[in-house]
């Protein structure tokens, strides 16, 4: 990568697109954001009703074909505003479009009609509307409209591994006490499923039951007819609702008092042997271990990638933590136990993962046969199981707690949205799966990864491949300040638990790494650059007004400590820190402004000092997907 070759757009956001316009609908009461097709947002009286309203188009591996929006017109008046266009969906064999109209009103009527035709035959998993309520929702109390009949239930507090409801054709439900919301569906009947699952912020209400067969032919000129219409009032006559007003400053309040254990993070081992310069990078990063993953079923050279491991481990005098793919029968786990039994460098595995490699979670008899070999052997390490794929499959599996000495799955945001607000938001979905997964295995200590911006592999692909080219694999927004500022507030929402005891991001070097080789990091370096600092440390709380929009982990070790702040928006905020004390403190900021400096020298930027204050209460401004930390003037000196 050449210096001075970023633009403004590929520093925050990895790419030169220019971002989805986002338009404020407003009508009377009734708000809601379009961006590219879809409405987000939808509010009455400043309350959030629904995220999410959009149609969409799955292929038959459950790939989301992205359209192309032509004819687009919008009409906003005081009491009404109107919304016209047409999407194209093609890639590969599908071809699809179709025209939409939204309407709404400030009565609170909200009405969104798909039209649309098939350009030629294929095959499709999902055509139609999607409804994204609040993940906030949980434990809310929900009319469901079946075509029996209305029936009564709740959103989910605990993820739901499969869908809450029978198949409906409406729904309604109070948020907050303050707002009733009623949706109704035509054209299609609906389904709805708990996306936390996947990690997104929703109950996401969608077209066409999973029940039904599928992939599903679409003939060339078939027509999808689809409508959502809903209703928002006040619960109360009396109430008067308003539209929501800008929030202002945010406020962040440090306590450093509370306090609770790190977690150990690391990175998985890249594919290369490390050269001595790339081993001197990833020591400056102090990660907590490394981990690999090793396919019995398909590498006939396991062993030497097992030692390649074992001798990079040893290098860098970490641990190793240890996922292993086998087949339903166990093939090659004595082999594996016999060579660890009679390896000295062994002692580096803290643990391993065991996963059958077409269902992608553990079973109880490949971890019993595990367990069995490694008490022949001789070998004292802990094992664990759970899920190589998403929390779904953590979720849906009947997991074997009596042999498992851990828990882990691993985490992408990618799953069914891509856009950056998507993306954030699937932030605090990261918490929930995290509190659920200790519902579901009684607390055990939890190993989360690895966690990628895109896919390792697509568990749903259909036939024996994993559906994913190179390219696929790999995000532009890797290389950028969101991704730096997307990780920072990861760590935070998976840390919301102390079973949460090993967390591991990314490839080390690369398209999908933290730096791309040892000469150029990435602003996502130096945010575990900043947490390897403190490893063995402890997390300090920091609470932030707005999750969304800024996030904040307090760290401190023996003494020290340090706060990194996390602008997680297109937008410049400001944002008021509150301390309990007066004193030095320097500020380092990770902006567009120090993008360069921080890729190319990263020594210079990291000795780097900003601006400085010495009030208990300070004020900052922080750029489009900014990271700043924040130290006391003087530190104890590390032990």
């Amino acid at each position: 990568m050449e210096r001075n070759s970023f633009t403004l757009a590929r520093m925050r956001y990895g790419n030169d697109e220019p971002l989805p316009e986002k338009t404020v609908l407003h009508a009377g009461p009734l708000s809601a954001v379009f961006e590219a097709g879809m409405l987000r947002d939808i509010r009455f009286g400043g309350i959030e009703v629904v995220r999410g309203l959009y149609s969409a188009v799955r292929d038959s591996n459950w790939g989301t074909i992205v359209p192309v929006f032509t004819e687009m017109s919008i009409s906003r008046q005081p009491e009404v505003f109107e919304v016209a266009f047409t999407a194209v969906h093609q890639r590969g064999d599908i071809d699809f479009a179709w025209k939409g109209q939204i309407k709404g009103t400030s009565g609170g009527l909200l009405e969104f009609t798909m039209d649309g035709a098939a350009g030629r035959r294929f095959y499709k998993n999902r055509i139609g509307f999607c409804i994204l309520h609040p993940m906030e929702l949980a434990g809310t109390p929900t009319e469901v409209k079946t075509p029996d009949g209305w029936i009564t239930g709740h959103f989910p507090q605990v993820i739901s591994p499969h869908q809450p409801f029978p198949p409906m054709t409406g729904i309604r439900y109070a948020v907050q006490g303050r707002v009733k919301a009623e949706l109704a569906f035509t054209g299609e009947l609906f389904e709805m499923e708990d996306q936390r699952n996947w990690t997104d912020a929703s109950f996401k209400t969608y077209c066409t039951p999973l029940a039904y067969p599928y992939p599903a032919e679409v003939r060339q000129g078939e027509r999808f007819c689809q409508k959502i219409t809903l209703q928002a009032s006040a619960l109360t006559n009396s109430e008067r609702l308003e539209r929501s007003a800008t929030t202002g400053q945010i406020r962040l309040i440090v306590d450093e008092g509370r306090r609770q254990a790190l977690p150990s993070i690391g990175m998985l081992l890249p594919k290369h042997d490390l050269k001595p310069k790339e081993m001197e990078l990833v020591r400056r990063l102090n990660p907590g271990h490394m981990r690999a993953e090793l396919d019995l079923t398909t590498d006939l050279e396991w062993s030497v990638s097992l030692q390649e491991a074992l001798d990079t481990a040893q290098g860098l005098q970490l641990q190793l933590e240890l996922d292993l793919i086998a087949d339903g029968h166990g093939e090659r786990l004595a082999e594996l136990t016999s060579y660890l039994a009679l390896n000295k460098r062994a002692e580096l595995i803290s643990r391993m993962f065991l996963y059958e490699k077409d269902t992608h979670v553990s079973s109880e008899a490949l971890l019993q046969l595990l367990r069995q070999l490694m008490v022949t052997a001789g070998i004292a390490v802990a094992v664990g199981g759970g899920s190589r794929a998403y929390f779904a499959q953590f979720n849906r599996a009947i997991l074997p707690l009596s042999h498992m000495d851990w828990a882990a799955y691993s985490i992408n945001p990618q799953v069914h949205a891509f856009d950056l607000t998507s993306l954030v938001e699937t932030l605090a979905a990261q918490a929930a799966t995290v509190s659920s997964a200790a519902v579901l295995t009684g607390g055990l200590p939890l190993s989360v990864g690895p966690v990628t911006l895109k896919k390792r592999f697509n568990p749903d692909a259909a036939g024996t491949t994993d559906g994913l080219s190179e390219e696929e694999r790999s995000d532009p927004r890797q290389q950028s300040l969101f991704c730096a500022a997307w990780t920072l507030g990861s760590l935070n929402n998976l840390s919301v638990s102390e079973i949460v005891q090993a967390i591991t991001y990314y490839e080390t070097f690369g398209d999908r790494g933290v730096a791309a080789d040892a000469a150029c990091m990435f602003p996502v370096f130096h945010i575990l650059a900043d947490i390897g600092d403190f490893r063995g440390g402890e997390l300090m709380a920091a609470s932030s007004s707005a999750p969304q929009t800024i996030e904040a982990l307090g760290l401190h070790k023996d003494g020290r400590t340090s706060l990194l702040i996390a602008n997680l928006t297109a937008e410049t905020q400001a944002v008021t820190v509150e301390f309990a004390e007066a004193k030095g403190r320097n500020v380092r900021k990770l902006d567009e402004d120090t993008f360069e400096e921080a890729m190319y020298e990263s020594e210079t930027y990291r000795n780097a000092v900003h601006e400085s204050f010495c009030e208990a209460v300070i004020r900052l401004a922080l750029k489009p997907y900014a990271v700043v930390r924040i130290d006391p003037a003087e530190q104890p000196s590390r032990s």
